[in-house]
């Protein structure tokens, strides 16, 4: 299934100008943790602590980064399930015109 998220539902094709609106519609659509990365850059807001954090290059699920300190203490409930930094995020790439395409190859858990 590939799926190209602009506004929040499925296979529309409208631009959708906020980053983190789109984040959190993607993150409830696929319900799990999200980190959306602009293209060649290697930061992206933490969905778990909300900082700007560094993961590996390419999109798929990604340990989180959050400070060790924290861990215990950070949980995200998406839907009915509550996840823990220990879960992972899941990074996709976006481009300069924030056209975000979800790739046929990410798995999903």
């Amino acid at each position: 299934m590939r799926a190209e998220i602009a506004d929040g539902s499925v296979a529309k094709k409208s631009t959708m100008t906020d980053v983190e609106e789109m984040r959190r519609r993607l993150q409830d659509y696929y319900r799990i943790p999200i980190a959306l990365r602009k293209q060649g850059t290697t930061k992206a807001p933490c969905p778990f602590c909300g900082k700007l954090v560094e993961y590996p290059l390419g999109d798929g699920h990604q340990d989180a980064q959050c400070d060790k300190d924290e861990l215990d203490e950070l949980e995200i409930e998406i839907g009915e399930r509550v996840f823990i930094p220990g879960y992972g995020v899941t990074v996709i790439e976006y481009p300069e015109d924030k056209r975000v395409v979800v790739p046929d190859n990410l798995i999903f858990h």
